[in-house]
């Protein structure tokens, strides 16, 4: 409560002790949120001669602007049915215990004004001073948020106290914590002036997971028309001290002349670092040299190198120290063996992975290249053909009578032709499906180049064959290798002849039916 608000409600109590004259207690100003509704605490007095007036039923009448100014709230216009309050609400007080605190609903954005209390009835007619100054904000006012301590240390118990104003007590502001380190309870409390506001208290053990850590207040407003909502939040930064918090990623490494080691801490006080060899205590020089590097303002990161004997394996201690303590780590240093093995197993694993990479990269280009051959097309490949072989053709193929015998020195060379045939004849004759291989053998001689034998095989299946004649009666003599079970011709229009033994070759003639 402000003074000037204590000089008013001073000065109401005298007045209401020496003569019980006119008077009026209300804050000074109130801040509403629009469309929220919004509580006005009030308290009048007077003479006690007008006591009678209040039993006997009296209005109460709030005017925007002052006495001069609109009515914007009658205590009787609740029950009419002809003329509705320009801000509707409710007379919450008991005027016979001079009490007029009033809720006014839905308040608009543009009502920002002093309001006037008036009392109203046949015999008593009063406009009370001062007034009340309203502020209406479309945004609700940011929570206050304080912790106990600002700085405290790890392990105590830290209390955050968050609290929000609540202009509407019929629809309090919800409080939330982020992170919600405990559990809370909100809680409806009242200021000295009967305004009303939402407290929240956060309770937890301090850990240095904690320091730096950003917490945050959230007040939800509900609003009074629909689900609309309205959201407001403060924040602080927790300040946790801590006794410094070696990490365990401190480790060594050593070469053929040299260890080197490096060893991380964070503390509140920032920590130094010192290191420890075979229990004495390490300075810069020549043989050993420390760097270190800052990592914000609690963390430190520092390196050893130093050089050795071969074969000396040393004791090395970290040890980290602030205001509040220290602490301490012993550091492994690999042996030499150690250092071989994991060089050789180091070496390995490299070598079987250039390996692997070669050998992935040898059968995709031999993939590569068999795709690519697959799709050229070979000589020594047999490709079925179909084709129509005439008697011209035929007489093309066979040597005539005056051609000389072969000789029996001759060089033998053979042409292999798979042929694939077949034909189809009409309904009335039937179907036939004729499958030939022909192989032909050529012989040539070195003087010329003549056609002298070949050997014929032809498989046919006929239905409906007609009668040889004279005109087309073609009979071949064939010769045949004894070597080869199968003889071929590419004259599908030759009909077989009788097995017979297959001695010599005779000459081609034709012969009657």
């Amino acid at each position: 409560m402000t003074a000037a608000e204590r000089f008013i409600l001073i000065g109401c109590l005298l007045q209401g002790a020496l003569g019980r004259e006119w008077g009026i207690w209300m804050p000074q100003s109130i801040e509403a949120l629009s469309g929220s509704c919004v509580l006005i605490p009030c308290r009048f007095e007077i003479p006690s001669k007008y006591d009678k007036h209040l039993r006997a039923g009296v209005n109460v009448i709030w005017k925007k602007g002052g006495h001069r100014g609109t009515a914007v709230f009658d205590s009787r216009l609740p029950e009419s049915k002809i003329r509705k309050n320009e801000i509707e609400g409710e007379l919450t007080g008991d005027l016979l215990k001079k009490n007029c605190t009033t809720i006014l609903d839905n308040f608009p954005l543009g009502y920002s004004a002093e309001y006037a209390f008036r009392l109203e009835s046949q015999s008593l007619n009063f406009n009370f001073q001062p007034d009340v100054q309203i502020d209406v904000q479309d945004s609700p006012p940011k929570p206050k948020l304080s912790s106990v301590k600002v700085e405290v240390t790890e392990g105590s118990s830290v209390s955050l106290n968050c609290s929000a104003a609540a202009p509407c007590p019929t629809l309090p502001p919800n409080l939330t914590w982020t992170p919600r380190l405990s559990d809370s309870v909100d809680q409806l409390q009242e200021n000295q002036d009967q305004t009303k506001y939402v407290s929240s208290v956060l309770t937890f053990i301090a850990s240095h997971l904690h320091h730096g850590q950003k917490i945050t207040c959230t007040a939800l407003y509900k609003l009074q028309q629909g689900d609309s909502q309205k959201i407001s939040e403060a924040s602080l930064t927790l300040s946790i001290l801590y006794m410094p918090q070696i990490s365990a990623s401190g480790s060594c490494s050593r070469t053929a002349a040299e260890i080197s080691c490096s060893c991380e801490s964070h503390g509140n006080p920032s920590p130094s670092m010192e290191w420890c060899v075979s229990g004495l205590r390490v300075t810069n020089s020549t043989d050993r040299v420390i760097r270190e590097e800052h990592l914000g303002n609690t963390g430190l990161r520092s390196s050893l190198t130093m050089r050795h004997s071969q074969g000396d394996t040393p004791t090395l201690l970290c040890l980290s120290t602030n205001t509040l303590g220290s602490s301490s780590l012993q550091l492994l240093i690999p042996s030499p063996e150690q250092h071989s093995i994991l060089l050789s197993t180091g070496l390995l694993v490299i070598g079987i992975l250039v390996g692997a990479l070669i050998t992935g990269l040898l059968c995709g280009v031999t993939q590569f290249s068999k795709r690519k051959r697959s799709r050229l097309p070979s000589p020594d490949n047999c490709s079925d053909v179909k084709k129509d072989v005439s008697t011209s053709s035929q007489s093309e193929l066979m040597p005539s009578s005056s051609s000389p015998p072969p000789k029996p020195d001759e060089d033998i060379y053979a042409n292999h032709i798979m042929v694939t045939e077949k034909q189809r004849e009409g309904e009335d004759h039937g179907k036939m499906e004729t499958q030939t291989q022909i192989q032909m053998e050529t012989q040539s001689q070195a003087a010329d180049d003549f056609l002298h034998y070949a050997s014929v095989k032809i498989t046919g299946r006929k239905t409906n064959q007609e009668p040889a004649t004279a005109t087309n009666n073609i009979y071949g003599n064939v010769s045949c290798d004894r070597s080869r079970t199968d003889c071929s011709s590419n004259d599908s229009l030759i009909h077989p002849q009788p097995a017979e033994p297959c001695t010599q070759a005779s000459e081609i003639q034709s012969g009657r039916s």
